[in-house]
């Protein structure tokens, strides 16, 4: 087991206890528990990006999402499990799965993780696995009637391989056409605000921002020497739901910022994604 891996574990059992802690204690004194389950689907209206990997003395060429690589499409598909202690602690873990869809024209000689692209090459990013997991916790900190706010704060982990597949020039030193980034990446906490505002009874609006910011570390990695790392989030989202009962059904608006950066003596790996779209989520409450 790698170090990355003992982290991930330890941060999930401290996030665990901590929802057990305060799960007890908000059972015993309000003994109201609302358990929810949901799926989401999103899907980016803009957005745009790039990415840049070098491998030991081959330079990655500087490659944009949309110009470059012909990057048509951004859905994501995911979903949420919530425990709600009386409107007073919220504890959630979202699961997000990310699809690019896109067949790019590599027009010049392209570099990317040590792979040399011949020039009218047909590049295609269809391949690429990024994927999100987050452990929320939103503490209220007011409330009125209609309306509660809270303090959001999570750990969220990031894992991206991001493929440029096209045909490999035969005089390529190397030939790998994927960079997998989570090999590098850390778990990292979030902060933020969240609301909950019911219109009446039938219909409710929510909305969060929040964010994490990871300046430029030496960590403990090595990859043909000591890596650094960098990385940056942020998120918001604002929904409007119609309840019936125990189904709610949501549609909203969101916007994501991500960027990460990787570098040591071998390696430099940067990629960074900006989007707006819209989603709709169907939710059970229990």
């Amino acid at each position: 087991m790698n170090n990355i891996s003992r982290l991930f574990i330890f941060l999930n059992i401290i996030f665990l206890l901590t929802i057990s802690v305060h799960g007890f204690a908000q059972k015993t004194s309000d003994n109201k528990v609302i358990v929810t389950l949901s799926a989401d689907l999103n899907y980016a209206l803009l957005y745009d990006g790039h990415v840049q990997v070098r491998e030991k003395s081959f330079e990655g060429s500087y490659l944009k999402l949309k110009e470059n690589l012909g990057m048509d499409s951004w859905i994501s598909v995911g979903g949420t499990i919530g425990m709600n202690f009386s409107k007073k602690n919220i504890f959630e873990f979202v699961y997000t799965r990310h699809y690019f869809e896109g067949t790019g024209n590599l027009s010049n000689p392209t570099w990317f993780n040590g792979a040399l692209y011949a020039a009218n090459s047909k590049a295609d990013i269809h391949k690429t696995v990024y994927r999100g997991f987050e452990w929320i916790w939103k503490a209220r900190i007011y409330n009125t009637p209609k309306t509660d706010f809270y303090f959001r704060t999570s750990i969220h982990y990031e894992r991206l391989k991001f493929y440029v597949d096209a045909p490999v020039d035969e005089n390529s030193p190397m030939s790998e056409i994927y960079e997998g980034f989570s090999r590098q990446q850390l778990p990292l906490p979030s902060f933020g605000i969240a609301l909950n505002h019911e219109i009446t009874q039938r219909w409710s609006l929510t909305a969060e921002v929040f964010a994490s910011y990871l300046p430029t570390i030496r960590t403990w990695m090595q990859e043909g020497g000591t890596m650094y790392l960098a990385q940056s989030n942020v998120d918001a989202r604002l929904n409007l739901l119609y309840h019936f009962r125990s189904l709610s059904i949501c549609a909203g608006i969101w916007f994501k910022h991500y960027r990460v950066k990787e570098e040591s003596r071998e390696d430099e790996n940067v990629f960074l994604l900006n989007g707006i779209g819209d989603k709709i989520s169907v939710l059970m409450d229990f």
